[in-house]
């Protein structure tokens, strides 16, 4: 390592300058975020990357109960949280709604699997919330199995070296790409890439992944039916 030590004030006071714009046109690289922006980060993107199926696309106002209830008492921001998760709820459908085929989502076997054998999403961390009863993991992905199956571009992926427990969620979306997840203690921590050249290496990268380990639709809907008929045995 080489330093160079400056006495002269007036050459000092040109680093100083020079720095002081330099931080002004700067971002942070990792930072906290609140549920308006965790929300809004995940709104209205060309690609979002899950593990386990989202149920914000699938849930109804009336369900927030489950969330709710199983919500420990010790979660950051907890009655925020709620307020804003079923506003998302609103928004996905009203987006679904208004857009079809403008966003892809991704979802993978391995996360499928996790949350019918668990109840655990991938929203939130297991240390901070308690998993579904059988019979609403079960009401939960029948429900995502039609949706699957009525909409083209919710594809799912065979990617056994995902961690199916994680709770990031990776966006791509004009020349940005995002990483979020839900931290240990609840709190929405988010990584923006912009630049383009970083963008551009992830996109072929990933783009090249999903190219060889997407299942087909009629072969994602056949692996649904056979976790909804083990549910259903459960409760037998």
């Amino acid at each position: 390592m080489i330093a160079m030590l400056y006495n002269d004030k007036e050459v000092i006071h040109i680093y100083e300058q020079l720095f002081s714009q330099y931080l002004k046109e700067s971002q942070l690289l990792i930072q906290p975020m609140d549920f308006i922006s965790y929300s809004s980060d995940l709104y209205n993107k060309q690609e979002l990357i899950y593990t386990t199926p989202c149920p914000t696309y699938v849930f109804t106002l009336d369900e927030m109960k489950w969330v709710e209830r199983n919500i420990h008492d010790d979660f950051y921001q907890k009655e925020e949280f709620v307020k804003y998760y079923a506003s998302i709820i609103q928004m996905q459908k009203q987006y679904l709604k208004n857009n079809q085929g403008n966003t892809c989502y991704y979802f993978t076997l391995q996360g499928l699997e996790y949350f019918c054998n668990t109840g655990y999403f991938h929203d939130l961390p297991q240390s901070l919330v308690d998993p579904l009863t059988t019979e609403e993991t079960l009401t939960i992905t029948k429900r995502w199995r039609d949706f699957v199956e009525d909409y083209p571009y919710v594809v799912m992926l065979d990617m056994p070296n995902f961690p199916p427990n994680s709770t990031l969620t990776i966006t791509f979306d004009n020349g940005q790409l995002l990483f979020t997840c839900i931290n240990a203690k609840g709190i929405p921590v988010s990584v923006k890439l912009n630049e383009s050249s970083i963008y551009t290496a992830f996109d072929d990268y990933f783009h090249d992944m999903i190219d060889n380990h997407t299942i087909s639709k009629e072969e994602s809907v056949k692996i649904i039916d056979e976790h909804i008929k083990k549910l259903e045995e459960k409760l037998v």
